[in-house]
């Protein structure tokens, strides 16, 4: 999953980090940094 990196999405991904396990996310910043997570149980 690739999403924006804005607040409403870092807290998204914080609140369904349990119940997405097994899903990678990328987070892209406007300035081409990106954040990754793998979300497990």
């Amino acid at each position: 999953m690739v999403l924006p990196d804005v607040p409403r999405h870092r807290d998204l991904a914080e609140r369904t980090r349990r119940t997405a396990a097994g899903v990678h996310v990328l987070l892209v910043a406007d300035t081409g940094s990106v954040d990754t997570a793998d979300w497990a149980p």
